[in-house]
């Protein structure tokens, strides 16, 4: 990688720099004419000859000064010829124009510059993330490069975008304006370069001092925090002892120490200060000296020593911005190597792939040799020779966790050998790249991950990418030869639909539903589902789904905030409910207190309370204390809130506390009525409401179909109502539309429908999608009964036909459907033909020796 950051700016951004140097070339003669417009106007219309009627006869006259040796002054323009009152008028207005013009140039550098900066960063941080991915093992050099990865380039960031366009601005300004004062005399250019110089000189040694104050000011901190967290570790010594004015006093003994010792350097910097600022300041207060000792000689105009004066105001900005500049390129071209040096440890660590593809036809699976390691485990295997004739039916028989799983770990490229060799027909796999290996050799199981993102991203994870034809098709039947299909299709189901991420399903959720509850109650099953209906309160639903009757959109109406909502609050006054709830949520607080007393966090009782959770056990116990001690206090509104919120999540036949009787239904569905009537149309979009005719678009797909609760009370209701709403799916050929809407489910790290979903079949469907040659199994079946695994490696051998299948399995696994074994006990290798043991009298071979001589026999 390129270490210096000026070169590698200018080698990723030639064309954008251009376009700077440009708007820079552009902004030079705006700088000289802001310089010569002002001295034309003093010279020429405030000072001029002519009367107030007079003419000016050439005004912004454009010349190049130069001697005779060149052929003397050069005219480039020869000006216009005004009257005094419209040279006045001109000038302003060109004066105007011009100090626009130059903050537009300078504006846009600054947006190139601000646009530069993250761009040329996010290419340095995906330089590094390509060696980084790359990386076979966690390693020093790994963190190394996730630290250049994260504060390393940001810190360099800035002068990223800055690195050339803002030196090549200061310095094209700086040389106009000294070069502009040159052409008024010789003298009073060179006094105004000498001082530019001058400063130039004093701002990086300012700076250097205030690092160096900063870092003895920041001693003091660290020592104050060291001497903090020793403090709170002897804090019950502290208390015994009662030492702490003791420490208190030691504490500012240790903070005067070291304040002496790490005092900063206040004199020096303060000279520097001095000498800076009247160097700065002196600039434009120099140049009306010289200029009035050239006009007292008769060698400059009065508007000479105007243009001047605004000269060294104009140089002092480009003076002190390019001095800066410099030290954050020696900080620029530090952390720069720094981010070199990690990727140079990655690179020396990183496997040089040859361009080699594998065979289109394989014969023949050879290990020799091989020597592998692996560090999570610590099992190691030593000179291991197999042979294995393809295409194959192997089984790694193992039961601790070296042996096989490390033989497929090594051929799906997880592991490498640290000696010897993995051949497929004399082409060694280490040799072959990862990518194209994956395409040809796919290990399932062995790491399985979930991306943060939906299941089709999941399962393609890997894949190269869809050229056409029906891709979630393809994705349906490799679920179905993962076994994951019936949990896609649970995951459909969960899932909202619309027109967009399901049309054909959208256009039948109405007609669908209707045929499901005509199923139902032909089998006799419609007193399962308590179906949403207007005027009838919904046993199997809580209080607060009742009175909305929809399914809230954003936080609105949300039920963590729901008891506090100001219009849900407006509709229970209107309905003079709110003392009722609040009466009906002590209730409920008073006997889940009973309930819970003496009951552990962590217990299953609070799952069938689920709308209680255990950090609210001891705000209910206050509030009941309170209610009881019949004390006032200023947690009253907030007890009410608690109430009242209780009270809306609360099931009478889910948590069965008697509080909910016929009345108060009927009250709380004239309240439903009464929401719906006075939503106002701003909170419209905040709700999608329950349509006997439409489709919820806030909703799953299975309360839509559904349209109504499952009764929770009634044995086997869920799964009765379920296969018979699949049922009618498939008959009117819609399964397939939900496994699809399940592609699109959301699935990450930590969602609770991830708890349903078995990843390393997930992973096992990854690796299926791309129709590999060979395929490894890993811990696959970990978790699955005895019948799922028979079906899921019926299905595996239909899939495979023309491949090859090698599966890590323990010794009490069926092997009727391997043609070749092979057994690891330990750090010993034994190979039998499939549906026999090995014969008493056969020594096991010592793989950790280096004397394993394998043949896979059939």
């Amino acid at each position: 990688m390129e270490r210096n950051p000026i070169r590698y700016v200018w080698a990723r951004s030639r064309g954008v720099h251009c376009l700077a140097f440009l708007i820079i070339a552009a902004l030079l003669p705006v700088v000289w004419l802001l310089l010569l417009v002002p001295r034309e106007l003093v010279d020429m219309v405030f000072l001029g000859d002519a009367g107030a009627d007079g003419q000016v006869n050439a005004f912004l006259r454009l010349a190049i000064p130069l001697s005779w040796h060149f052929g003397g002054e050069r005219v480039l323009f020869s000006g216009f010829p005004l009257s005094r009152d419209q040279a006045f008028t001109v000038g302003l207005m060109v004066v105007a124009l011009l100090v626009l013009l130059r903050a537009v140039l300078r504006v846009s550098i600054r947006l190139i510059s601000a646009r530069l900066g993250p761009s040329l960063a996010d290419d340095l941080r995906l330089l590094l993330f390509r060696h980084l991915v790359a990386e076979r093992t966690t390693s020093d050099a790994v963190e190394n490069a996730i630290t250049s990865l994260g504060h390393r380039v940001a810190a360099v960031t800035p002068f990223l975008g800055r690195a050339l366009a803002a030196p090549a601005l200061f310095l094209a300004e700086g040389v106009i304006v000294v070069l502009f004062v040159f052409t008024l005399n010789l003298w009073l250019g060179l006094a105004l370069m000498v001082a530019a110089m001058l400063d130039a000189m004093l701002v990086p040694a300012r700076e250097a001092e205030r690092d160096t104050m900063l870092r003895r000011t920041t001693a003091g901190e660290t020592e104050a925090i060291q001497m903090g967290r020793h403090a709170v570790e002897r804090l019950p010594a502290i208390r015994v002892h009662g030492t702490a004015d003791g420490e208190a006093s030691h504490f500012a003994e240790r903070l005067a120490n070291v304040a002496n010792k790490n005092r900063p350097p206040l004199g020096q910097l303060t000279v520097l200060g001095i000498a800076l600022r009247t160097v700065r300041d002196g600039m434009p207060v120099l140049m009306l000296i010289v200029g009035g000792w050239l006009m007292m000689q008769g060698k400059l105009t009065p508007g000479g020593l105007l243009a001047a004066v605004s000269a060294a105001f104009l140089l002092i900005r480009p003076v002190e911005a390019m001095a800066l500049w410099t030290r954050e390129r020696h900080a620029a071209t530090q952390l720069f190597d720094e981010i070199a040096r990690s990727i140079g440890d990655l690179k020396a660590r990183a496997r040089r792939f040859s361009d080699t593809d594998l065979p289109e036809h394989w014969s023949q699976l050879r290990i020799e040799r091989a020597s592998i390691f692996d560090p999570v485990t610590s099992h190691r295997l030593s000179a291991v020779d197999i042979d294995i004739p393809l295409p194959t039916r192997t089984a790694l028989v193992t039961d601790d966790e070296g042996g096989g799983h490390i033989i497929a770990a090594a051929l799906g490229g997880a592991l490498e050998p640290s000696s010897g060799e993995i051949k497929l027909d004399g082409i060694n796999l280490l040799n072959v790249p990862a990518a194209r290996r994956a395409r040809r050799v796919a290990l399932a199981g062995h790491t399985p991950i979930i991306l943060d993102g939906t299941l089709r991203q999941n399962i393609l994870y890997g894949a190269s990418d869809p050229a056409g034809g029906d891709i979630d098709a393809v994705l349906c039947d490799v679920m179905r030869t993962a076994g994951i299909d019936d949990e896609a299709y649970a995951l459909g189901l969960s899932t909202s639909v619309s027109s967009q991420t399901a049309p054909r399903l959208a256009e039948q959720v109405v007609d669908v539903r209707r045929a499901i509850r005509a199923e139902l109650s032909a089998n006799g099953l419609g007193e399962l589902v308590d179906p949403f209906e207007p005027n009838r309160y919904n046993r199997y639903g809580t209080v607060a789904e009742n009175i909305l009757n929809g399914v809230p959109v954003g936080d609105t109406f949300r039920e963590a905030h729901l008891a506090s909502n100001p219009f849900l609050r407006a509709v229970f006054e209107a309905e003079d409910l709110t003392r009722p709830l609040a009466e009906m949520g002590f209730a409920i607080a008073s006997s889940l207190v009973e309930i819970f007393d003496g009951v552990p966090d962590g217990h299953p009782l609070f799952q069938r309370f689920a709308f209680f959770s255990a950090a609210e056990r001891g705000l209910c116990a206050d509030m009941v204390a309170r209610r009881s001690e019949r004390r006032r206090s200023a947690e009253t509104g907030r007890d009410r809130d608690r109430q009242i919120a209780l009270a809306l999540r609360y099931c009478e036949t889910r948590h069965r506390l008697g509080v909910l009787d016929e009345a108060m239904e009927k009250r709380l569905v004239a309240a439903r009525h009464t929401f719906a009537r006075l939503l106002p149309p701003s909170l419209r979009p905040a709700i999608s409401f329950y349509e006997a005719d439409a489709i919820c678009a806030a909703a799953s797909l299975s309360d839509n179909l559904l349209f109504g609760r499952i009764a929770y009370d009634v044995a086997g209701a869920e799964d009765k109502v379920h296969a018979t709403a699949r049922r009618v799916l498939s008959n009117l050929g819609l399964d397939e539309d939900v496994l699809r809407l399940g592609l699109s489910a959301h699935v990450s790290h930590g969602a609770e429908r991830l708890q349903h979903l078995n990843i390393a079949l997930i992973d096992l469907a990854r690796c299926l999608v791309r129709q590999p040659d060979l395929l490894v199994l890993d811990r696959v079946f970990d978790g699955l009964s005895i019948a799922e695994i028979s079906a899921l490696m019926k299905r595996l051998d239909v899939f495979m036909a023309d491949g090859s299948l090698i599966a890590v399995v323990p010794s009490t696994f069926d092997l009727g459907a391997f043609s070749r074994i092979i057994r690891f006990e330990g750090d010993h290798v034994l190979v039998t033909q499939a549906g026999t043991e090995p014969a008493a009298t056969t020594e096991p071979v010592t793989v950790g020796g280096g004397n394993a001589a394998i043949s896979a026999q059939s």
